[in-house]
């Protein structure tokens, strides 16, 4: 409420309440200058507000009662934001439960990749097991095959007898065998099928070298001891021109083969070759007169050593001769 003193000498108090108006006339009216007022007019009351207001005389009147409050103000404009406040401190949380497994889906199989590169070689593995013997295999006979090269020959092993060479003697009345006496300590000559052209004849041996060649013809002693279906004989040799391997043989019809096996040691000497051995011919006309005993001489000359030997006959003679060594 407004109050409003107004001097007068009564001290008359108007008072207006909320929704009164003023008086339009009289001594109190708004606006009427018949009196003598003291101050300024007042202001024109709002429609929601009461005015109170005092028009008086000279004299200070008493003040009036309070009016009843006025209505609420319209809302007040909203405040600025304000500013941000400091971060709290870090907050702190519990490790929540594992989840659950999820299913397993495979997927599709992938292309096959590049082949990679060769490794190095491995290690030997170990021997593996002997496997199990198997069933024995039915025997299919096939075809002979042709008959193969003869191999070269090779060298003698374990003190057997090593086979050097092969010569068929067809008519001839000198057989020679140039450095046949290579490579062997001891020699051994095969004669078979001997066969002369003419009875009474002998045949003989000499040493010799292929240079030249040159022969012995001299210092060979020896003999044989023979025996026959008739009687014992025996033929000799004392420091002669050479070895008598067969003396006087006789050819016989249909046919009078002779055969000896001589054994040759140390032809690399250069002063004694021995020779010994087993021979088997016909020295009689009759046809069941065999002549057959052992064979032993020496060559006790100089010269040596000797790599080859020659035989000769007095008449042409045909058969085989094989030459061995160890």
């Amino acid at each position: 409420m407004t109050t409003i003193r107004r001097p007068s000498s009564a001290r008359q108090i108007v008072s207006l309440g909320k929704g009164e108006d003023a008086p339009a006339g009289g001594p109190y009216a708004i606006g009427d200058t018949s009196q003598t007022p003291i101050g300024p007019t007042p202001p024109a009351p709002s429609p929601s507000a009461g005015v109170a207001f005092a028009v008086g005389g000279s004299g200070d009147g008493e003040d009036g009662q309070p009016g009843p409050p006025g209505p609420p103000g319209p809302a007040g404009a909203a405040g600025a934001v304000g500013a941000v406040g400091p971060a709290g401190p870090p907050g702190f949380g519990v490790d929540g439960l594992d989840g659950l497994d999820g299913v397993s889906i495979p997927g599709p199989q992938g292309a096959t990749g590049p082949t990679g590169l060769t490794g190095p070689q491995g290690p030997p593995g170990f021997q593996g097991f002997d496997g199990e013997e198997g069933p024995e295999g039915f025997a299919i006979p096939g075809v002979p095959g042709p008959q193969g090269p003869t191999g070269p020959q090779g060298p003698a092993g374990g003190g057997g007898w090593a086979l050097i060479s092969t010569t068929t003697i067809t008519s001839q009345t000198t057989v020679t065998m140039l450095s046949a006496f290579t490579g062997y300590t001891d020699y051994q000559i095969e004669l078979y099928n001997v066969t002369p052209s003419s009875g009474s004849t002998s045949l003989t041996m000499q040493f010799g070298n292929a240079s030249g060649p040159t022969w012995i013809a001299a210092s060979y002693f020896g003999g044989s001891t023979l025996g026959t279906n008739t009687g014992g004989t025996s033929q000799s040799f004392n420091n002669t021109s050479s070895i008598v391997i067969f003396g006087n043989m006789t050819v016989n019809s249909p046919v009078s083969p002779c055969y000896a096996l001589l054994t040759v040691n140390q032809p690399g000497s250069s002063k004694i070759i021995s020779i010994a051995g087993q021979i088997d011919f016909w020295a009689s006309a009759s046809p069941n007169a065999v002549t057959a005993g052992t064979l032993g001489g020496r060559y006790l000359g100089g010269g040596g050593p000797f790599d080859s030997f020659r035989l000769q006959c007095g008449a042409a003679f045909s058969g085989t001769l094989k030459l061995y060594g160890r």
